[in-house]
Formats: C-alpha cells, sequence, structure tokens
C-alpha cells in the first residue's frame, strides 16, 4: 500500500460506520480502480459490518492512472447487477473515494 493512501480506508470506514446497518436496508460493494479495474466485493458479499469493515481494512491500494470511465462502466455494468446483489427498483448510490496527488509527490510517498 502506498504511504498515504491509508487515508482512503479510513474514509471508507468512516462511511460505513455512518451509513451500513445490518436490516438489509443498505449493502456495500467496493471497486478499485486505477489504470486497471479491480472488484474488491459485490454488494452481496457482505452482511456483517464488522465482517465488512475488515475486508476494507484488507485492501491493497495502489497507484496508477485514474480510469474513471471505465470505473463507471463496471459499476453500472457489473456492480449494479441484480446477479451481484442489486436489487430491482431500489435506489443505486455511487461514492467515489480518490487519493490523487501530482506524480512527482507521489513517488516520494
Amino acid at each position: 500500500m502506498i504511504v498515504g493512501l491509508q487515508t482512503v480506508t479510513s474514509i471508507l470506514t468512516l462511511i460505513l460506520y455512518t451509513h451500513y446497518t445490518t436490516s438489509n436496508a443498505i449493502c456495500a460493494g467496493l471497486l478499485k480502480f486505477s489504470d486497471e479495474i479491480d472488484i474488491g466485493f459485490y454488494l452481496d458479499q457482505y452482511d456483517d459490518k464488522a465482517k465488512l469493515i475488515a475486508a476494507i481494512r484488507r485492501l491493497d491500494i495502489r497507484g496508477g492512472d485514474t480510469n474513471i470511465a471505465e470505473a463507471l462502466k463496471r459499476t453500472r455494468n457489473e456492480m449494479f447487477s441484480t446477479e451481484h446483489g442489486a436489487r430491482p427498483g431500489v435506489a443505486k448510490v455511487r461514492d467515489f473515494v480518490a487519493h490523487i496527488c501530482p506524480m512527482k509527490f507521489c513517488s516520494n510517498m
């Protein structure tokens, strides 16, 4: 993990502590993106807040280019599909958390 990107996992953990419930009202999935897209976990993978937070803390986050277009496409077509836990008639919400810095500074982290 690149030093400084730990902030990203802290932000994700805070979002989930604030909004995630075990009443099946909220599902959470995670897609990591840089020059490559990596599905961290799907909407239907965790139904327990503690396990979900532990999964986020285990994430390996690496630097790279920022391919937002492909991340949006994969989120819409794969993450928000019913085969991965999306529920028909329920709003789909995306939060983007990104760590961006000029390459001349990132190489020193």
